[in-house]
């Protein structure tokens, strides 16, 4: 009599590594796209103050209510699991990573500006790495809801 796993660990294989290959494009989508998004948010105060609060607002909906949309409207496969991974981790890496550069302190700014700094030099020598912790934070607490999320759209 074989074991009962012998008949599906081909199939359970199969579908765990295209889950899980799913998953980290998704992830790998929203650590790209928010770090740049939250880079552009966090350097500018005119920036922070416009898109921040719609970044926050969007966050708050459901991403469960949002599933349904992203079926009608990629049909069902790998679009809407990718789409569901980067929503779920995207809004989080971007508004801790925007939070991170705006809260740089002007104490910082100002001894790199008398050194000669320029504003790229001051958000990408000062402010990058002082938004790391911002953007570790937050990267951590998406992955976790990311493989139990991938199950949505199936």
């Amino acid at each position: 009599m074989p074991r009962p796993w012998a008949e599906f660990a081909g199939p359970i294989a199969e579908a765990a590594w295209k889950t899980f290959w799913v998953t980290m494009v998704g992830f790998g989508l929203s650590i790209v796209v928010g770090v740049l998004l939250g880079f552009l948010v966090g350097s500018s105060r005119l920036a922070y103050a416009a898109i921040y609060p719609l970044l926050v607002a969007f966050n708050a909906v459901p991403k469960a209510a949002i599933v349904p949309i992203l079926i009608v409207w990629f049909g069902i496969g790998v679009g809407p699991g990718i789409l569901t991974a980067f929503l779920i981790s995207f809004f989080p890496i971007t508004v801790n990573m925007a939070t991170g550069l705006a809260t740089l302190e002007p104490e910082l700014e100002d001894v790199l500006r008398v050194l000669g700094a320029k504003r790229w030099d001051v958000l990408v020598k000062v402010g990058l790495p002082r938004s790391m912790p911002f953007f570790l934070a937050r990267s951590r607490s998406p992955s976790r809801w990311l493989l139990s999320a991938r199950c949505w759209p199936k």
